[in-house]
C-alpha cells in the first residue's frame, strides 16, 4: 500500500508551486506490481483533484502496458471521497465483474466513498 505520502501543506504558501511529484511514477508503480503475488493488490491512496487523479490513472496504465499486463479496465478499480481523497486499487489479474462495476455500483451512499472513473467512464459524464 502507498497511503498518502504526499500532502498539499505546502501548496498554500506556493512553496511547491513549480516542484514535481516523483512518488507515483510508472517505474514505481512497476516495481511493485512485480513485487505481488498472483492475485496480489496493490492499493495506492492520495490526495487527488482530478488532474492528478487523472495522472496517476495515465501512469498505472503505462506500468500496466510496460509490464504487458494487459487492459487497465479489467484490473483497476478507483475510488473518491467528497474531500478529494482517491484510491487506486490494482490486482496483479482481473476483478470479476459481479453485480456491475465489479459489484460497485450503487456503492458509497452513507460512506461517502463512490467509484471513479467506472468502466465505460466518458469525460462528459461528470
Amino acid at each position: 500500500m502507498i497511503r498518502s505520502s504526499d500532502t498539499w501543506t505546502a501548496l498554500a504558501s506556493g512553496a511547491h508551486v513549480l516542484a514535481e511529484n516523483y512518488l507515483y511514477t510508472s517505474e514505481t508503480i512497476q516495481d511493485a506490481y512485480a513485487r505481488l503475488r498472483p492475485e496480489g493488490i496493490l492499493h495506492i491512496v492520495r490526495f487527488a483533484a482530478t488532474m492528478e487523479s487523472l495522472r496517476l490513472l495515465a501512469n498505472v496504465d503505462h506500468a500496466l502496458t510496460v509490464v504487458g499486463a494487459g487492459d487497465i479496465r479489467d484490473s483497476v478499480i478507483c475510488l473518491a471521497t467528497w474531500d478529494q481523497l482517491f484510491s487506486v486499487i490494482l490486482k496483479k489479474g482481473r476483478f470479476t465483474d459481479r453485480g456491475g462495476s465489479t459489484g460497485l455500483s450503487g456503492h458509497g451512499g452513507s460512506t461517502g466513498v463512490h467509484p471513479e472513473f467506472p468502466p465505460g467512464h466518458q469525460p462528459d459524464d461528470r
